[in-house]
């Protein structure tokens, strides 16, 4: 085989192995990093919910928020948690109160849609105009009586944008990367192989007239 067939091979084994292991760590450093910021996601939105509970009182079908609203911190929280939330009446599947941000989002239910997010209070996801909306269930109790289901969305797309950006970071760089390795396994292969190329030289100018 000659030398220089020989370089191209070599580089062409490097640029092959280094794709695949690039490919699997980028893959698997998605998946981490989407299963974090997911969690992350959950976390909060987990803790709006239960810190609306304290908050939140619902007197004759009458849904309010009572906190201090000269404290900031209670007002900055409650804020935070009002900015996509809804109430309705688990019972009857009328609706209480609705925050001004998730009216346009068409995020109002049927009674029936209603009763199956009461027998199922899991955490949902849904497509929006705004992005993805990650909401949770849950049942509210007052003292008055009645059953009300409290939901509460925060919106995911601050972290759809950052597992798209990501991945573009992949798709550019693997092959930016694989380039760059080739010419230098190309060249390092060179190297490694000049002293075969100068034997293999030597190798035929020997002959029966000459044997030095």
């Amino acid at each position: 085989m000659r030398p220089v067939a020989l370089r191209v091979k070599l580089a062409l084994v490097y640029a092959g192995v280094l794709a695949v292991l690039l490919a699997g760590f980028g893959l698997t450093a998605h998946r981490l990093l989407a299963s974090q910021l997911d969690a992350a996601a959950s976390a909060d939105l987990q803790e709006l919910t239960d810190g609306l509970h304290g908050y939140l009182h619902i007197e004759g079908d009458v849904a309010s928020l009572e906190f201090d609203r000269n404290d900031p911190q209670e007002t900055a929280f409650v804020q935070s948690a009002t900015r996509f939330y809804q109430v309705y009446d688990a019972a009857t599947g009328a609706l209480l109160v609705q925050s001004p941000a998730m009216a346009p989002l068409a995020l109002r239910f049927t009674p029936s849609e209603v009763q199956a997010f009461r027998d199922t209070t899991a955490t949902r996801d849904i497509q929006t105009d705004q992005g993805r909306l990650r909401f949770s269930n849950t049942l509210v109790r007052p003292p008055s009586g009645g059953v009300y289901l409290l939901q509460v969305g925060v919106l995911l797309r601050g972290m759809d944008r950052a597992l798209d950006e990501f991945l573009q970071l992949l798709l550019w760089s693997i092959p930016v990367c694989v380039l760059v390795v080739t010419v230098l396994g190309r060249w390092m292969a060179g190297r490694s192989l000049a002293p075969l190329g100068r034997l293999a030289h030597a190798a035929r100018a020997i002959g029966v007239s000459d044997l030095h």
